[in-house]
């Protein structure tokens, strides 16, 4: 399911840069690139059901160095959540926390970084580090409060 709403989405972006009789140079490198991470998405996955947990962080930074524009960090947001909470389902929590914190370096946008801040305090909340989801969601209520000033 999960899968099928990431090839949907790079699909509707396809789609958008394909409309009209022309497409920019830069329009084509834009869909070589989410076809690129269309394919990180296939390999990650295959990973998680091969067991190939510790390989995953490289794949995600893979995604992240392709270079999409700032419009698409909403879609590579979904995908470090798709990917962090599919580790975490299988106990792989470190490893879902740093793809999360990968995200977090990655995400320019203050509501993309305050998503990725309740995931990580609700998955250390659920592994009963209990002080240290404290923390982090109050890191992420001082970045929401940040953007009110906005």
């Amino acid at each position: 399911m999960k899968k099928i709403f990431f090839l949907t989405l790079i699909l509707s972006f396809l789609f958008m840069f394909s409309l009209g009789s022309t497409v920019q140079n830069s329009g084509k490198d834009v869909i070589k690139k989410l076809n690129i991470a269309s394919t990180e998405h296939d390999i990650i996955q295959l990973m998680i059901k091969k067991g190939e947990y510790e390989k995953i962080p490289n794949e995600i930074k893979n995604i992240f160095d392709i270079g999409l524009p700032i419009e698409y960090e909403d879609a590579v947001l979904k995908e470090v959540l798709i990917v962090s909470n599919d580790l975490h389902k299988k106990g792989e929590n470190e490893i879902a926390l740093k793809i999360l914190d990968m995200g977090y370096k990655y995400c320019k946008k203050n509501e993309n970084k305050i998503i990725i801040l309740k995931v990580k305090a609700a998955f250390l909340k659920s592994m009963g580090k209990i002080k240290d989801a404290i923390s982090v969601f109050k890191k992420a209520i001082r970045l929401e409060r940040g953007s009110l000033n906005r």
